[in-house]
């Protein structure tokens, strides 16, 4: 996969690569995200921020991401956080960078797919139906 492309729709967007960052908040979540704008300034913009995590079970761990805002409810994901909300912002190493670009492009591709269901035909219907259920379970992203 290219990791300099992300779909928006039917476009593509090549500028998300080099501004991936990890904000840590003040809570101590950290964030996976695109920033835009400069993140030394007082606020700036976090798109597509997925939350980051270690999973531990019984007999392995794993990484978790999941979406930080509701996405289900909201035109658009992305949010303005002010500085006073953030401990540090750092560089995630390539294989993170890959495991989100991917994430993001499954979830996006899911999500375009939903609001489209209605012209599929009943195999395609059924396959989405599939994905989606993968995705709930949280299988689809690790």
């Amino acid at each position: 996969m290219n990791l300099e492309v992300i779909y928006k729709g039917n476009k593509k967007d090549t500028r998300m690569e080099n501004n991936i960052k990890i904000v840590r908040l003040t809570t101590g979540e950290d964030i996976i995200c695109n920033i835009e704008g400069d993140y030394h300034e007082s606020s700036f913009k976090m798109v597509e921020p997925m939350s980051v995590g270690i999973h531990e079970g019984r007999n392995q761990m794993g990484l978790v991401m999941r979406h930080w805002l509701p996405v289900q409810l909201i035109k658009k994901n992305e949010v303005t956080i002010v500085a006073k909300d953030i401990l540090t912002v750092f560089e995630p190493n390539e294989d993170l960078k890959e495991y989100y670009l991917n994430t993001v492009e499954k979830i996006a591709n899911l999500l375009k797919a939903r609001d489209v269901a209605d012209e599929l035909t009943e195999d395609e219907a059924n396959h989405i139906m599939e994905a989606i259920s993968e995705l709930q379970e949280g299988r689809i992203l690790h």
